[in-house]
């Protein structure tokens, strides 16, 4: 689940996600880090590519946890919400790759309702959406990108 490599690969003209992740790191760390704050929005509508939305929602989420101080429980939700995100992102770009001609037709619908769902594009993306969750090979590897995030949440717990 290490979608970062291939963001910057497509995102050749920008380095925002790697330093905002160390400085996440670091946060986590323990470290006084500045975490530095992103045009999210912004971001997101200079990438098109597969998963790069749900990639920079993920980061969002990152920072909304790390920034608002939250309480345990309103951290923990944003937290699951960026690994939710980046899941996602990695699903959508094996989506992509698989299925090229449904990957475009449903980012044409979404990119044409200005990136919202409307009544027009919801048929479109229900059924990419449905079929994605029938995929053989999708559901594997949702199934192993969860167990990689169990093993990691399973190492911190023991140290």
């Amino acid at each position: 689940m290490l979608f970062l490599p291939l963001f910057e690969a497509y995102a050749l003209d920008s380095d925002w996600a790697r330093r905002f992740l160390e400085g996440a790191a670091a946060w986590f760390g323990g470290t006084d880090a500045v975490v530095e704050p992103v045009d999210f929005a912004s971001e997101a509508e200079k990438h098109s590519f597969a998963g790069a939305g749900n990639y920079v929602s993920g980061l969002e989420d990152l920072w909304l946890a790390i920034s608002r101080k939250a309480e345990r429980k309103e951290f923990e939700r944003w937290i699951f919400d960026a690994a939710y995100d980046c899941a996602m992102a990695d699903l959508g770009q094996l989506w992509a790759k698989l299925h090229p001609e449904d990957w475009s037709r449903s980012s044409q619908a979404f990119a044409a309702a200005g990136g919202r769902l409307d009544k027009q594009n919801l048929p479109v993306l229900t059924r990419v959406y449905l079929a994605m969750r029938a995929d053989e090979r999708l559901r594997a590897r949702r199934v192993q990108i969860w167990l990689d995030v169990a093993d990691r949440i399973e190492q911190l717990v023991r140290t």
